[in-house]
């Protein structure tokens, strides 16, 4: 849990100080684009991955638009 919390804490640092939250010693976090849908996951293990469940996301937006 300290581990995570540092970490998270280093990336709202680094988005305070610079509009981006990666910063050396942290996992690469993505620029979330709509092609890529690559989001972090912030776990045991802090890493990107696809955006999970989107395609209920997508059918959520599709039957409230």
């Amino acid at each position: 849990d300290r581990d995570l919390a540092k970490t998270m804490s280093a990336y709202w640092a680094n988005f305070i100080k610079t509009g981006n939250p990666n910063g050396a010693g942290l996992p690469q976090w993505p620029a979330y684009t709509t092609t890529a849908n690559a989001t972090i996951i912030l776990g045991n293990k802090v890493e990107a991955q696809p955006l999970p469940g989107k395609a209920g996301l997508d059918f959520l937006l599709k039957e409230h638009n």
